[in-house]
């Protein structure tokens, strides 16, 4: 048997945690910097905005928001998953994974879509 059939389940399981961790980190941190940056920086990015574009802003925060308050659901869900699994549930485990999926790819869309707001805030009221 080669070392690459000789690979655990346990380990890719280990591997694939440790990696949706990081992820999940990663758009809270990405977010949270975005949020701050956005909030400390604002009169330097805007000393009098244009007034319709603090709408814009308020967007961008709420996008970025949402996506935060979306990962700890995430976050709940895989535990959620893990105990079915736990329980040999995989079908309930497998019905969970697919709503994490989903909301995983909503997340990033809410990201995306709240740097993009907070860039255009920024853009329109270049001096």
């Amino acid at each position: 048997m080669s070392n690459k059939e000789s690979i655990s389940r346990d380990a890719i399981f280990q591997s694939q945690t440790r990696e949706a961790a990081d992820f999940y980190k990663l758009i809270v941190t990405v977010s949270s910097s975005f949020l701050g940056g956005s909030l400390v920086f604002l009169d330097k990015i805007a000393p009098e905005p244009v007034k319709y574009s603090v709408y814009i802003l308020a967007v961008g925060w709420f996008l970025l928001i949402a996506s935060i308050v979306l990962i700890g659901f995430i976050r709940s869900k895989n535990l959620e998953s893990a105990h079915h699994v736990l329980e040999n549930e995989i079908s309930e485990a497998r019905v969970i994974d697919s709503k994490k999926r989903t909301a995983t790819k909503i997340t990033l869309l809410l990201l995306s879509c709240g740097i993009l707001f907070i860039m255009i805030f920024g853009l329109i009221n270049i001096g």
